[in-house]
């Protein structure tokens, strides 16, 4: 089985959805993938600004990672808030780049908007969200090759690829 890559984004800034993120990181692992959980925007940016960069050039650049690091995942997992923009970005690109997009909500009343639409698998229980990935995962063979075509599509290579991405691994 090729190892799949999964990209984990939640809101910033709320405890709960970062431990959460944390958690689906860690179920993900048990699975067999691999993944990335999205970076703190805000802290990455700073720390540049703080080491002499441009606020506009860190940004641009972190915007720049951020969606290299998405268009080489297999897999997008996002924990819906209904409105933070980092995570809606993050689906936006996901989707952009044909990448599998899973949502989990957990509040409230499933968010109604145009990412909604963008996800393949929108879930409410961490349980129902992993076993819809074990399924998902299984099948991750049979769409490699179509998948490694996209890429070559966008230009994106994936051997031999080491740029940063201000992704935490």
């Amino acid at each position: 089985m090729t190892a799949v890559l999964a990209y984990v984004t939640a809101p910033v800034g709320i405890d709960a959805y970062q431990a959460l993120g944390h958690e689906l990181r860690a179920a993900l692992e048990s699975l067999g993938a691999t993944t990335v959980l999205a970076d703190h925007s805000t802290q990455t940016v700073n720390a540049r600004v703080a080491q002499g960069a441009n606020p506009v050039d860190a940004s641009c650049d972190f915007v720049d990672a951020r969606a290299a690091t998405i268009g080489h995942c297999d897999l997008l997992v996002a924990v819906l808030d209904g409105g933070h923009p980092e995570v809606l970005v993050d689906i936006g690109m996901a989707y952009a780049l044909g990448t599998d997009c899973y949502g989990l909500h957990l509040h409230g009343e499933a968010p109604d908007g145009l990412h909604t639409r963008m996800l393949d698998g929108q879930l409410r229980s961490v349980p129902d969200l992993l076993a819809l990935l074990r399924v998902h995962l299984r099948f991750h063979d049979i769409t490699v090759p179509e998948r490694a075509l996209r890429r070559k599509l966008h230009g994106d290579d994936e051997e031999g690829s080491d740029d940063q991405t201000g992704a935490e691994r």
